[in-house]
């Protein structure tokens, strides 16, 4: 059985009764929280995810997912919002995670590339692109 506690609160009768409403914190923390490479992404992108209604902020999610992933969600819009479909909703949610997961090192690869290309231009080192 998933067990997961935030600020306290056990969430596993709620996500095994597929409540939106403890869904959407686990969503909003992985969008806006774990990466700030990808937080920042999503800002530059102009889909901001804060200070939404679950409505709105589920529409942001949807257009995150298809126009930067994508990904097409098992779920419709409506499903996600509604109670019920919890293990479509689980499998949704760990989807949503390992893509923002993959983006997160990708972003951080870069970010490391463009450090290192920075530390050898100020050392004097010239590149040769053929």
């Amino acid at each position: 059985m998933l067990v997961l506690s935030v600020e306290g609160v056990c969430f596993s009768v709620r996500l095994s009764k597929g409540d939106p409403s403890t869904f959407l914190p686990i969503v909003s923390f992985t969008l806006t929280s774990f990466s700030p490479p990808f937080a920042e992404q999503l800002v530059a992108a102009g889909l901001e995810m804060t200070s939404k209604t679950d409505l709105r902020f589920t529409d942001t999610l949807y257009k995150v997912l298809r126009d930067i992933f994508h990904y097409k969600p098992i779920l419709t819009k409506q499903q996600f919002l509604q109670w019920g479909f919890s293990q479509r909703k689980i499998s949704f949610i760990c989807d949503i995670i390992n893509l923002v997961l993959q983006r997160h090192k990708q972003l951080n690869k870069v970010k490391q590339l463009e450090e290192r290309i920075g530390e050898l231009m100020v050392t004097g080192v010239r590149f040769n692109f053929i």
